[in-house]
């Protein structure tokens, strides 16, 4: 009962776990950090399969704007009862924007039935909103709440599915179908997902920002070839990074802070860029922290084999040496890293 997902496409590449067409991944006016991702023509699209899923209820948050006007619907966040949607079969429900005046509008199925609008728009263009979402699909005791701005425009009880699911297995932002009748010019920052609770909570002032980390020193462990200055690339890079052909190795680095005012800090990730390279011993690697003199380790992630890349990840909602909600100073302290395993 916990975040599920936590994506500021603060590694400037392309995102861990996502399928992705017409997006890229950029620094434009209001992103926070140094990335979001902007939908390039009307038929990008994003689409995420749920790690830990399916869930019976989700709660979203994210930043999104629009940046052109259309006579076309607006697709916005789609929910999916497969991890990998081909078809309008797929679509548990939908939340889009209507053509002109830019409202979002709450459907059952893709588009099937009209459950509910709300008030505010999203105009004038390139003015980020902050949405907040809770969904739990049903036939009969469904429920779908929207909020902009931290306003509730939308809050519908009832048949909230069209496609006889109670299980949410993925989201989607954009144009998934690649309908010529919809659209996704836009952008989009901040995406957390959360099966327990509003990712702002009650009394929050605060909307959540996701702040990326890098590394900018060494740390305690030093046991792979290379430092901190070949894994600091944005995007990740081939050309370089740290090396290992033994198990049971351990580097950590320091990094380069929190920057601004900080209200709460809810959750640290760890992503970790894996690539293998020739006959190595190391099968699998785990992400690692280091915080208050101890390591904490994440799960094994397999090294992927010729020539391809991908992510280790692991979330940690608490400091799991104190067992209490991070602080900044235990983020000043902490220290990024890899293990390598059988």
């Amino acid at each position: 009962m916990a975040r599920v997902l936590i994506e500021g496409f603060e590694g400037g590449g392309t995102p861990y776990g996502w399928s992705l067409k017409k997006v890229s991944i950029e620094n434009n006016a209001g992103c926070d950090g140094n990335y979001c991702a902007r939908f390039t023509d009307g038929f990008g699209h994003l689409i995420y399969p749920l790690r830990g899923g399916p869930y019976s209820e989700i709660y979203v948050y994210f930043k999104w704007k629009i940046t052109s006007g259309t006579a076309y619907n607006w697709d916005c966040i789609s929910f999916f009862k497969y991890t990998d949607p081909w078809d309008a079969s797929g679509w548990l429900a939908n939340v889009r924007l209507t053509a002109s005046t830019y409202l979002f509008e709450a459907w059952n199925g893709f588009r099937a039935n009209y459950l509910a609008t709300g008030t505010t728009s999203m105009l004038p263009y390139g003015t980020w909103r902050h949405v907040e979402i809770y969904y739990k699909p049903d036939a009969s005791a469904g429920r779908f709440v929207v909020k902009i701005d931290g306003n509730a425009e939308i809050d519908y009880t009832g048949n909230t599915n069209n496609n006889n699911g109670t299980e949410i297995w993925a989201i989607g932002f954009g144009n998934p179908l690649g309908n010529a009748y919809t659209n996704s010019h836009g952008s989009i920052d901040n995406v957390i997902v959360d099966d327990a609770e509003w990712i702002r909570p009650a009394g929050q002032t605060q909307y959540p920002r996701i702040s990326g980390l890098f590394p900018t020193i060494g740390g305690t462990h030093s046991q792979w070839n290379g430092s901190y200055a070949d894994i600091d690339d944005k995007p990740p890079s081939d050309a370089d990074g740290i090396t290992v052909n033994a198990l049971d190795q351990i580097s950590s680095f320091g990094h380069g802070g929190l920057v601004g005012s900080v209200e709460a800090i809810r959750t640290v990730q760890v992503d970790a860029y894996l690539r293998g390279q020739g006959n190595f011993a190391p099968k699998n690697v785990k992400p690692m922290i280091r915080t208050g003199g101890a390591d904490f380790l994440g799960a094994d992630r397999a090294v992927p084999y010729l020539g391809k890349s991908h992510y280790a990840r692991k979330i940690w909602q608490v400091n799991p040496q104190t067992g209490a909600a991070w602080t900044p100073a235990d983020i000043a302290g902490l220290e990024i890293g890899v293990k390598s395993g059988a």
